[in-house]
């Protein structure tokens, strides 16, 4: 019988709200390049503003980069944890609401604007780019501003921010047909969540796809099948995605040599660096660095 190396198991953080009004106050928390977390899930809407830093959210087997200015969507129904780009600290505030109970008592004309299931899948990008929509964004750091504050009648200023902001989420989100998710597709995913945290830990390391099919107590040949069926893409290829999407915010966040980047990230040449990178972006890599190399403003 295969030897079961320890499993990192997915774990459910409860999120305790006041139901006169459910929303948490902000966090404020320091996000290294490996993450404190293990993949976790929680039991209502994560809502986050990035204030500083760059790196890489791990979202079910979706792999999203996000930098300063960006916001994040996290509903109930998909596992995450975040890390920051190599050397350095991401500053990051979350807050949890129910937007139901929160907006019960002046429900907006259309409920279905309440209604956050849909906000998850592969065709929901949980990072919201402060670049592409700063409205949604700058409105969810108002939020966190003012729940912070604490001022008079930071309550109801809040319920209003929150309900703008679900407003134009609607207008830009794609709804998800809501028997996309199952519990077979949960199931799944926690068999391979050990692989995806030790790669999003790792990243940078030699790896083979024994040792990550051991980590997740499978054979070889059934870690493939599931982690295909899970994530869309083999493990080799979702490992060499996070490795360039690592490696593009190290391009554009540093002046280190392209060939130190390439090495740090786990290639073994800067030829197949380059020609995996030209291959993901559709450019070069100094090309890359060179339109993407002057960070969003710091918003504070």
């Amino acid at each position: 019988m295969q030897k079961r190396l320890k499993i990192n198991k997915i774990l459910l953080q409860p999120v305790n709200l006041d139901p006169a009004f459910p929303v948490s106050m902000p966090s404020h928390i320091l996000r290294g390049e490996i993450s404190p977390d293990p993949p976790h899930i929680h039991d209502h809407l994560e809502i986050g503003y990035c204030f500083e830093g760059a790196g890489i959210f791990s979202i079910d087997s979706k792999i999203i980069p996000y930098t300063t200015g960006d916001a994040v969507i996290i509903n109930h129904r998909e596992v995450h944890q975040a890390v920051s780009s190599f050397g350095k600290i991401s500053i990051w505030s979350f807050f949890y609401t129910d937007p139901a109970g929160l907006l019960h008592g002046a429900p907006p004309a259309d409920k279905k604007i309440l209604v956050t299931d849909h906000f998850y899948g592969t065709g929901f990008t949980n990072v919201i780019k402060g670049s592409e929509h700063p409205e949604i964004c700058l409105l969810i750091r108002d939020i966190i501003c003012e729940m912070r504050s604490c001022a008079e009648n930071y309550q109801d200023a809040a319920r209003a921010l929150i309900l703008t902001m679900l407003i134009r989420l609607h207008r830009i989100i794609k709804i998800q047909p809501a028997d996309d998710f199952s519990s077979a597709d949960q199931n799944r995913l926690l068999h391979i969540s050990p692989a995806i945290r030790y790669i999003a830990d790792h990243f940078s390391e030699p790896l083979n796809i024994d040792y990550l099919a051991r980590l997740c107590g499978l054979s070889c040949s059934h870690f493939r099948k599931i982690f295909r069926e899970t994530a869309g893409i083999a493990p080799l290829a979702y490992l060499a995605r996070y490795r360039m999407h690592a490696a593009s915010i190290m391009l554009a966040e540093s002046n280190r040599r392209i060939i130190d980047i390439a090495f740090s990230c786990g290639f073994l040449t800067l030829s197949s660096f380059n020609r995996i990178f030209l291959r993901e972006y559709k450019i070069s890599p100094r090309v890359w660095r060179k339109s993407h190399n002057i960070l969003n403003s710091k918003c504070r």
